[in-house]
């Protein structure tokens, strides 16, 4: 059984780190996906309480620490015009399923080819993830969510 929600494990000054437990998520993700399917995450901010596209999104830290293909990861990092609207649309599409998630958004999702869901819990208050996928991993500080086929 997942236990249920935590106290998080942040301290003062660690509001754009990486905690011991998303840390803790992210490498429990490189074993569960050794497909390398591709992820999409809410870790999309230099700060949690900063929102697409009012932020700066500098940092692969799912990808490095797990080798994991990323949906859109260091969006600011595009070049070109047409690469900066695509990113931004996909930062708001992982955004927006992570605070709200619906079943268009995770068809969308399902169709660009993501399977799982790495979820600072700094940046949604969501628990639950049914019917949408399942918690594979839950502590403190994140969730991994196995994304469930659209219906």
């Amino acid at each position: 059984m997942i236990p249920g929600p935590q106290a998080p494990t942040f301290g003062p000054s660690d509001a754009n780190s990486l905690s011991r437990g998303q840390i803790a998520a992210i490498r429990e993700l490189e074993q569960l996906n050794p497909e390398r399917n591709l992820v999409a995450s809410n870790f999309l901010c230099d700060r949690p309480e900063a929102l697409p596209p009012d932020c700066v999104d500098i940092q692969f830290p799912v990808a490095a620490l797990a080798g994991q293909r990323m949906l859109v990861e260091g969006s600011s990092y595009s070049v070109t015009d047409e690469t900066r609207a695509l990113a931004q649309d996909l930062r708001q599409l992982q955004h927006s399923f992570s605070v709200a998630p619906d079943a268009a958004s995770l068809a969308r999702l399902w169709d660009l080819g993501v399977r799982w869901l790495f979820v600072d819990r700094r940046r949604t208050l969501v628990e639950d993830w049914t019917p949408f996928g399942e918690v594979v991993v839950r502590n403190p500080d994140a969730f991994i969510v196995q994304l469930d086929a659209p219906i």
